[in-house]
């Protein structure tokens, strides 16, 4: 049987965790309202409820810890500790799928398969984004053999077989996702760089949007790292350094949600523009500006015709 907890000394994590939550979540709300009418806000609600989720998680642990120890038939641990891994697997999930596509983008505009992901209807971007992951989780992370156990804090008491193997699938399923964002943007990089020239606007656009990934993809290598530490401590039954890396989840699982708003205004103009607007609600063509507008007394004013293609204006003579 294996303890797995947060240590009392590291309790410093979860208050920056909550702290960097309150603020940042209200930004993912205007992000989210901004992306629905773009058929984009998959990663962000994947963001979302993995932040909640883990939230509504600590809270509840920490606040009311007579309740789980007294209804130990229901499988709040079960829930808990697997809800951890699946808001991982759909995460990282999602920065892998916007990788390739700023990929195929950029270096494979007129591919079919290109072709074919521009043109994708909603139903099918639903069923790409959760189900494959959803039935990943279900088959590998869904071990019902987790309780509650009560060691001056509420921890989660397991085999040790079930560690072993979360530790190890989750570590395969990390380095495989960070393995093909890491091609994708070196091939990203090595066609930026003999191609430079002759790319489009809407390629240099993509690219700019591709950088939105970045710090993303460097927080699934932070989480890869994070653990495989894990892993080789447990391997060497170092307690004391596995508690203490322990501590560190909180931020290391948060870091990947936690980034994804500051990248976003960042990178992507059109979308920060549009949260200013939803924001502060003055949209551009609300407020027309004055010094366009004819004045009333202009003896040059025009008549505008309008054919189906064009339109023609004329000014009289004075």
């Amino acid at each position: 049987m294996v303890l797995i907890c947060y240590p009392n000394h590291q309790l410093w994590s979860l208050v920056i965790y909550f702290i960097i939550f309150i603020f940042i979540t209200p930004i993912y709300f205007f992000i989210f309202i901004s992306l629905l009418k773009l058929r984009r806000a998959n990663n962000i609600i994947s963001d979302l409820l993995s932040l909640s989720f883990y939230t509504v998680f600590k809270l509840t642990t920490t606040l009311f810890v007579d309740f789980f120890l007294f209804h130990e038939d229901l499988p709040f641990a079960q829930i808990f500790l697997n809800g951890a891994y699946w808001s991982i697997v759909f995460r990282a999930h999602g920065i892998v799928l916007l990788t390739i596509h700023r990929y195929l983008v950029i270096v494979k505009p007129l591919s079919g398969l290109t072709h074919f992901i521009q043109n994708e209807k909603m139903l099918f971007i639903l069923v790409r984004f959760w189900i494959p992951p959803f039935i990943f989780n279900v088959i590998l992370f869904s071990d019902n053999r987790i309780q509650f156990h009560f060691a001056n804090i509420l921890t989660f008491a397991m085999d040790t077989s079930i560690v072993n193997r979360y530790s190890k699938l989750i570590i395969t399923f990390l380095a495989i996702s960070c393995l093909l964002c890491f091609f994708s943007y070196l091939s990203i990089i090595v066609f930026v760089r003999t191609r430079a020239h002759t790319m489009s606007p809407t390629s240099k656009r993509e690219l700019s949007l591709a950088l939105q990934m970045c710090l993303p993809f460097a927080g699934l290598l932070a989480l890869l790292m994070y653990m495989t530490f894990l892993n080789i401590f447990a391997t060497n039954n170092n307690s004391s350094m596995i508690q203490w890396i322990r501590g560190f989840f909180s931020l290391i699982n948060g870091i990947i949600s936690f980034i994804g708003p500051i990248t976003i205004l960042l990178f992507n103009i059109e979308l920060s523009q549009k949260i200013r607007e939803l924001v502060f609600n003055n949209k551009n063509n609300s407020h027309p500006d004055s010094s366009i507008r004819p004045s009333r007394n202009d003896n040059t004013a025009k008549l505008r015709f309008k054919t189906a293609h064009h339109v023609f204006s004329f000014q009289p003579r004075s």
